[in-house]
């Protein structure tokens, strides 16, 4: 029975380590500032700002041909004067702070993302029943979040606290498994035993995490590339091929340690003297007890 409770235990530290370890690396990057920071190192405000005066789409009963090229022309040099790589950094980025203060439950207010200074400022131009539908919307209505992600809302909180629920449960597991352990050396090699496991198929699961993630991010820039779209497929390549990369880093080194932890307490048990269990004398049982004189 105390064996079957020992392995029991051993199944829950190792899937308890395991989830934690990946929910923490995930959560690492699911954050505002590395959202920004990716963005902004990747270039991806510049290309958009580059590339976007040539992918506005005109209208004139569904014919580009129809507009005056001089007009395409002053819009196009409009868009590009107005909708620079720092127009779109300074809108980009309050949506994702607001998005994720959302997400995290601070506040109830959906977060918007408004371009409606841009369709005042095309306004003056009379041009708005040139452009198409898409655009005119993207101008004048304010992008936002629709009540119905509070899934993902409720998703992302408990993705919060999920490395702190299975960090603590697999504290508590292996300081059982520590407790049950008789003698030290029992107890520092199965405390060893308990971390080495998770640890090497952990870094295992860290070179898969990292190819997978890279195949998904070659998938994602081919897809692009023909769609029409190659010209953003360098800066989101930049973007997201660094995301696989980071969650491997952080897993490793997680993993890495325990592994270096359960290596010592294995090198240590062999210094600690096994612990002798006390002799009883036995008495024969056909002596006779003689009685004092």
């Amino acid at each position: 029975m105390r064996g079957l409770l020992t392995v029991i235990l051993f199944i829950i530290f190792f899937f308890s380590f395991s989830i934690a370890v990946y929910t923490y690396s995930i959560n690492s990057i699911v954050m505002a500032d590395y959202l920004k920071s990716k963005l902004s190192e990747s270039k991806t405000y510049s290309v958009i700002a580059d590339e976007l005066p040539d992918l506005i789409n005109f209208s004139e009963n569904g014919d580009d041909e129809l507009v005056p090229e001089e007009l395409k022309t002053q819009i196009g040099g409009f868009v590009r004067k107005v909708v620079t790589a720092q127009y779109l950094q300074n809108k980009i980025e309050p949506f994702v702070d607001d998005t994720f203060t959302w997400l995290a439950g601070e506040t109830d207010t959906l977060p918007t993302l408004s371009f409606s200074d841009l369709g005042k400022q095309l306004e003056p131009l009379g041009v708005s029943h040139l452009l198409s539908d898409d655009f005119n919307q993207i101008v004048s209505e304010p992008i936002e979040i629709g009540e119905g992600n509070y899934q993902l809302r409720s998703l992302f909180q408990f993705s919060q606290i999920a490395p702190i629920i299975f960090s603590i449960v697999g504290a508590i597991t292996l300081l059982i498994i520590f407790l049950m352990a008789s003698g030290w050396r029992s107890k520092l090699r199965k405390t060893s035993l308990a971390l080495f496991l998770p640890s090497t198929l952990g870094l295992v699961g860290v070179a898969t995490t990292f190819l997978i993630g890279n195949l998904l991010v070659a998938i994602a820039t081919d897809t692009l590339k023909s769609s029409g779209f190659e010209q953003f497929s360098k800066p989101i390549n930049d973007l997201l091929v660094q995301i696989p990369l980071d969650i491997s880093v952080r897993m490793a080194t997680i993993y890495g340690i325990a592994l270096a932890g359960a290596i010592i307490f294995f090198v240590i048990s062999f210094f600690v003297t096994r612990e002798k269990e006390p002799k009883v004398e036995s008495v024969p049982e056909n002596s006779e007890v003689k009685p004092a004189t």
